[in-house]
């Protein structure tokens, strides 16, 4: 395969960033309460949003409103980072038994 024939292959299409965007923000008003989900899910969409902001072949309109949606999701991916960051890690199994061991 030609380098221009992959880079064709592998370069999303207006269209298909779009229906990407729309799926990913489906799966994340139904995972709403999974804040891990939710966080990857900003981001992505967020990321969806900011490529087709930036697209040339979009129309000036989509890419305005790409731009602005790009930025309302970024406080949102700010937030949930920092919430899945701020969760304590997870002990292991092994820390666990050995300070339920010494109770």
């Amino acid at each position: 395969m030609a380098d221009d024939e992959r880079l064709t292959a592998t370069t999303p299409t207006p269209e298909m960033l779009i229906a990407s965007v729309l799926h990913l923000m489906s799966h994340y008003v139904a995972d709403i309460d999974n804040a891990g989900s939710g966080a990857n899910l900003s981001v992505a969409i967020e990321r969806h949003f900011r490529a087709l902001s930036t697209m040339p072949g979009l129309p000036p309109v989509l890419r305005g409103t790409c731009s602005q949606l790009s930025q309302q999701w970024a406080p949102l991916v700010a937030s949930a980072s920092a919430r899945v960051q701020a969760k304590p890690a997870r002990r292991s199994v092994l820390s666990r038994l050995t300070a339920w061991a010494r109770s």
